[in-house]
């Protein structure tokens, strides 16, 4: 998007040509991407002030952009199935958007995760500053909110709607549905800014300004390093479960059961790739047998269910009676507990 824009201002073909590469590579990274085309457009129409035109030299510079998109999904559809998970759209899913459009809106604007946590005072706070800011701004600027309006609607609504949209197929509500909408509300924080940096009298109002714009930062920086510190314990968390099982596995008999209590935030999604290499020096399936929480097959009811009732007939089945072993971890420190059917005989009847 960003090379497209320059690619506006100063007709570089590299720039073009850097664009569309990038939205090649961007398609296949995050699905997000497929609402390029229409952003770029209506960017063209809202900021560039580019006329809509029924003609061919209108419609080439998109031309690339719309074939790629449609490229992928036609690709999606020939693997899936489906173009953009279509089978999720129902009356009762379009409620569910509207349920999660506000956690979104609540995470985007107060922080993870909204108002519920001690913190959410501060987060109330910063909205309050946001909303401060652009009403100031509006009412003591006028000139230059009238210069930057095109911009504040652009980022503010048109973006944040085209980067909202894909969420109506999710099925859930995760923060990182949010990443490139919320590139939109950060641009019009600055727009909001910049309008009452530039407002009358600028001796009194630039450093309300600088200090709105300072509690802001503050705010939002104090809600981040909240979350980085929880993401954080939980991949401490995770490289301490692989670890410890590992260890377990090469010192049990083989053959053996490894019940792995592992938390769900730090270990979901992780079976069976976690006890491979290079996560580990070995294949420890090979050797063990492992069951534990996994959503990595999508759907734990018709797949995880099936497959953990087999990982345990055949260890009940065989010969050579292999051990049990039932292994915890702390989710917040990462401590391990541990149980075996040598300690605790009651443990293989259970698996029973």
């Amino acid at each position: 998007f960003y090379l497209y824009c320059r690619w506006r201002q100063q007709r570089h073909a590299s720039l073009y040509l850097g664009s569309t590469i990038a939205c090649f590579i961007a398609l296949f990274s995050k699905q997000n991407t497929i609402t390029l085309a229409p952003a770029l457009v209506a960017y063209d129409l809202v900021l560039a002030r580019q006329p809509l035109r029924a003609s061919w030299a209108w419609l080439r510079p998109y031309l690339p952009f719309v074939l790629l998109t449609a490229g992928y999904l036609l690709l999606r559809y020939e693997v899936f199935g489906q173009v953009a998970r279509e089978s999720m759209l129902s009356a009762d899913r379009l409620g569910l958007f509207a349920h999660d459009l506000s956690t979104h809106l609540r995470r985007m604007i107060y922080g993870e995760p909204g108002l519920a946590m001690p913190a959410g005072r501060a987060a109330l706070t910063a909205g309050a500053v946001a909303i401060a800011i652009a009403v100031a701004a509006t009412l003591l600027a006028r000139e230059t909110t009238r210069r930057l309006m095109p911009a504040a609607f652009y980022f503010a609504v048109v973006w944040m709607v085209l980067g909202i949209a894909p969420t109506l197929v999710a099925g859930y509500a995760s923060p990182r549905h949010m990443y490139l909408a919320s590139v939109g509300w950060a641009i019009a924080l600055g727009i909001a800014l910049e309008c009452l940096w530039q407002a009358q009298p600028s001796r009194f109002i630039r450093p309300l300004a600088a200090l709105a714009a300072a509690a802001l930062l503050a705010v939002y920086a104090v809600r981040l390093s909240t979350d980085l510190g929880r993401w954080e314990t939980r991949s401490r968390v995770s490289q301490r479960v692989v670890s410890d099982l590992e260890r377990e596995a090469l010192a049990a008999t083989p053959g053996t059961l490894i019940v792995a209590g592992a938390p769900p935030q730090s270990w979901d999604f992780a079976l069976p790739h976690a006890l491979r290499p290079p996560f580990t020096g070995e294949d420890l399936t090979r050797r063990v047998t492992v069951i534990s929480d996994s959503s990595i097959s999508c759907c734990p009811a018709a797949v995880w269910q099936p497959q953990t009732r087999e990982a345990l007939r055949a260890w009940l089945a065989r010969l050579d009676h292999p051990p049990v072993v039932a292994l915890y971890w702390n989710p917040d420190s990462g401590q391990l507990s541990r149980v075996s059917d040598r300690d605790e005989p009651y443990l293989r009847p259970l698996m029973q």
